[in-house]
Parts: C-alpha cells; sequence; structure tokens
C-alpha cells in the first residue's frame, strides 16, 4: 500500500510538473511586395509608330530618385532574335544609340559607320535620327524617344519595345547611398519580354498604350512568415525575411490586439538595441517604453530570423488571446523608408489561444 502511495503521488508530481502545450499559429507572406521602394519604377509607356517614325513616351515614379539608368529596346525584324537598336541614358549623364544583333551589341564595321559609339567623335549616318527627350527638371518624366525613320538605318513597318530601369543606389544629387544589388524594372516584365507588334499607322491614329504591373523587387525586410507562440508564462513572436546586408539596419513593430477589437493595444519594438514594449491606444498612438523584460533582437548581419520573447503576466496582464500584426521597416536611410506589412496593411492574425 506505501509503494501505491508513493507512485501514485510521484506520478501526480510529474503531471504537474510538465507545462501545458503552447498555442501557436504560423503563417506565410507575399514574397517580394515591400513598398516605399525608391526605385525608378514604370507607370505606362505609349507607343506611336508612323511612316515617318517611332515615338516611344513613358512615365515613371522614382520618389525623389536622381540615380539610375533607363533603356529602351527596339525590336524591328520578326527573322530575327532580339532587338535592333538601344537606346538609353543615365541621369544626369550622356545618352547613347547602340545597334544589336541577338541580345548582344552589333560591333561589325557596319554596324559602325551607322552608329558610332563614341560620343565625342564623329555621328554615324544613323546617330541624328535618334532624339531623347527625359524632362530632367521634371524628375525625369515623362521621358520621350524619337527614332526617326531613314534607308539603311531603322526603317521598319513593324516594330515593338521594351522599356527598362535599373537603378544601384538612391541620390537627391546631396548624398548618395548604394543598395547592394542592382533594382530593376521592365515593361513588359520579363528580362526578354515586348509589346505586342505594333503596324505602321497614320499620323492622326492615337498611341497604343501598355501599363506595367506590380513589381517583384527584392529587399531585405521583405516579410516571408510569422510565428506566434503563446503560453501561460510567455508570448513569443519570430519574423522570417530576407538575409540582412552589413550596410542596411530597421525595426520591425509586432502590434498586439489582446481584447478583439480592430485596433492595437500594444506595440512591441525589434530593432539594434534592446526589444521595447509600449501601450497603444490605436495604430500610431503609442505611449513610453515600459519596464519589461524582453528577449530578443534584429536579425545578425546576414540571417533571416528577428524575434522577441516575453513574459505575459507581468508586462501584457495575462491575455486569454493574442492577434498580431507585424510591418517591418528599413531605416538605414533618412531620406526614404521601405515599409513591408505582413499579410497587408492593419491586417491581424487570427486569434492564438493562451495554452
Amino acid at each position: 500500500m506505501r509503494t501505491l502511495l508513493v507512485t501514485a503521488i510521484a506520478g501526480a508530481l510529474v503531471i504537474t510538473a510538465t507545462p501545458a502545450p503552447a498555442q501557436s499559429g504560423s503563417w506565410a507572406d507575399r514574397a517580394n511586395d515591400v513598398a516605399g521602394l525608391p526605385y525608378l519604377d514604370l507607370a505606362s509607356v505609349h507607343v506611336k509608330h508612323t511612316k515617318k517614325a517611332v515615338r516611344v513616351t513613358y512615365r515613371s515614379r522614382s520618389r525623389g530618385n536622381l540615380n539610375g539608368t533607363e533603356v529602351l529596346l527596339l525590336d524591328t525584324d520578326r527573322r530575327r532574335p532580339g532587338p535592333e537598336l538601344q537606346v538609353g541614358f543615365g541621369r544626369y549623364s550622356e545618352g547613347w544609340s547602340t545597334p544589336m544583333r541577338r541580345w548582344k551589341v552589333d560591333r561589325s564595321k557596319a554596324a559602325k559607320r551607322r552608329w558610332n559609339p563614341n560620343p565625342y567623335g564623329k555621328p554615324g549616318t544613323c546617330d541624328r535620327t535618334v532624339r531623347i527627350n527625359s524632362r530632367w527638371q521634371k524628375g525625369f518624366t515623362p521621358v520621350t524617344i524619337t527614332v526617326r525613320k531613314k534607308k539603311g538605318c531603322i526603317n521598319s513597318r513593324r516594330v515593338r519595345v521594351q522599356v527598362s530601369t535599373a537603378t544601384e543606389g538612391f541620390s537627391d544629387l546631396k548624398r548618395y547611398e548604394a543598395f547592394g544589388s542592382v533594382l530593376r524594372d521592365r515593361l513588359p516584365n520579363g528580362a526578354r519580354s515586348f509589346t505586342p507588334w505594333l503596324a505602321q499607322r497614320s499620323t492622326r491614329a492615337p498611341a497604343r498604350r501598355f501599363v506595367d504591373g506590380p513589381d517583384a523587387v527584392r529587399w531585405w525586410s521583405d516579410i516571408r512568415a510569422v510565428a506566434v507562440d503563446h503560453t501561460t508564462e510567455r508570448l513569443s513572436v519570430t519574423v522570417r525575411h530576407l538575409p540582412r546586408p552589413v550596410s542596411r539596419t530597421g525595426v520591425f513593430d509586432v502590434h498586439l490586439d489582446t481584447d478583439g477589437d480592430a485596433s492595437p493595444d500594444w506595440l512591441i519594438e525589434v530593432g539594434p538595441g534592446n526589444p521595447v514594449v509600449r501601450r497603444a491606444t490605436g495604430w500610431g498612438s503609442y505611449g513610453s517604453p515600459l519596464a519589461c523584460s524582453i528577449d530578443g533582437d534584429l536579425s545578425p548581419v546576414g540571417l533571416t530570423t528577428t524575434r522577441f520573447s516575453m513574459p505575459t503576466a507581468p508586462c501584457l496582464g495575462d491575455p486569454g488571446t493574442v492577434r498580431v500584426a507585424v510591418t517591418s521597416t528599413d531605416r538605414a536611410s533618412s531620406a526614404y523608408r521601405p515599409i513591408d506589412w505582413w499579410a497587408g496593411v492593419r491586417r491581424w492574425s487570427p486569434a492564438v489561444a493562451r495554452g
């Protein structure tokens, strides 16, 4: 009987000491959807093709960025792969007109006679057929590139175009900040894509208009997944994103709803220093940092996980359920602040019950 009693007590102690299973959830986020990136974002292009010329006018958004390169590819021959002419310019630098063949620069003697690659040398027979109007006084938009038709140069009855931009850093003529990688945009999307073929039409015919869709541009603070672990003792949140480069820093804001209404009750900021918790009275309305022991950190350079863990009762009042809304903000620059909302602006996760 004594043996059975001791065994029963030991079993009870084991059951009591075992922590309750954690209630948790994990949700993915759409990739490459960071907003506010100051790259040269193409918006639309108008193409007018007449007997005398091909005129391409396109608009872009740059968020004040005066750095980057813009290129027009003109395809005029159905029988040959790739464009026959590349026209481009760098912002605040010289433009160029380059003949192409099979997606490469045409370096033949015949091509050099028609298109001189040296902008300071004697113009080739075709160089003066191209005109670039970049409207630099108005932020380089809209841009109009006109290619006048001439025998031996561009003289096709059908053409198609691609417009592209490349942005490797930010400049407002006062400072320059490198991105670390080139952000590209193409209209139409795709490295070797073109608009449909456009037949030669009268000068009275309207230009054809094409619109650029959303761009999938990679940025380190792009949220990929959020995981929440809610127990009787602690609340833990893990945010996964792209690797953080050595030159970038930022803050991940985890908004917490503990009463089931539409606005946050708490805000946890995880950035370069120690995590901070603030009382919230609505979106964008937060109090001073509170005294609360929070463990966590911004992802180290080259890694992809930002996290925090905090006691629930001392810090949050031991809520029965929590919902989260997460944002990441790149704060390496004072000129621009790329931001990503997990699951969409002010969207809450499903409620996670206390385990």
